[in-house]
């Protein structure tokens, strides 16, 4: 369990807290808890989310995982390592958990890999780590859902290993749309409405559910 009641994951953009009374602290920021962000160095749209979307008196506190902005195998798999100075860093604000708040820099190797990367980030900060791949699965279990649809930004590799990784939970991926992107940044130039019509293209209404892919995605709007 999480200091202050706070059970919260984060699922592309889905952040879900219990909200409980903590005394004697309401005189500094944060009182009710304090999240630890870890972006990739070239995201430009979990932090405003994440603000957008916390409640009161949560507050958010970042640290940027270097790498590149062209998400290739090798810049995937380096954030493992990268993200263990991020945390590092980060854990200095005393954060109540960590949010690894990339969606395929956690799903990319497969399920143990991601659950690999939460148990060292754990370690370092000593406080719980969500994963945005593990929070994903975790979503969708807690539904019910066994055949959902996904839109992506991704190239195709990288949705292949997103379909493999649901499929490790038992989550079939019926339906894929993407805007296939290599540039991570460019992910987050995409509109809103487009990401609308993409859902819109690619539900067929047979899901379970439907899952917009990536935190450098604007989906909340």
């Amino acid at each position: 369990m999480f200091p202050f009641g706070l059970a919260g994951w984060a699922a592309g953009h889905v952040l879900v807290y219990s909200r409980s009374h903590a005394t004697g602290l309401e005189t500094m920021h944060g009182w009710r808890a304090r999240i630890g962000l870890l972006v990739p160095a070239v995201n430009s749209i979990m932090e405003p989310e994440m603000w957008r979307t916390a409640p009161e008196h949560v507050t958010v506190h970042t640290a940027r995982i270097a790498g590149g902005r062209e998400g290739t195998p090798d810049e995937l798999r380096s954030m493992e390592t990268e993200s263990q100075y991020a945390c590092a860093r980060v854990a200095m604000a005393e954060p109540h958990a960590i949010v690894y708040a990339c969606t395929s820099g956690s799903f990319f190797e497969g399920r143990a890999w991601n659950e690999n990367i939460a148990r060292q980030l754990t370690a370092i900060a000593g406080v719980p780590t969500i994963t945005t791949a593990g929070a994903m699965a975790a979503s969708l279990h807690s539904i019910g859902a066994k055949r959902v649809a996904v839109v992506t930004p991704y190239v195709e590799l990288t949705n292949t290993r997103l379909t493999a990784f649901l499929g490790e939970y038992g989550i079939n991926v019926s339906r894929l749309g993407t805007f296939d992107m290599l540039d991570m940044f460019d992910h987050a130039k995409i509109q809103p409405a487009d990401v609308y019509a993409q859902v819109k293209a690619t539900v067929t209404g047979k899901e379970d559910a439907v899952f917009v892919a990536c935190t450098q995605v604007r989906a909340l709007e």
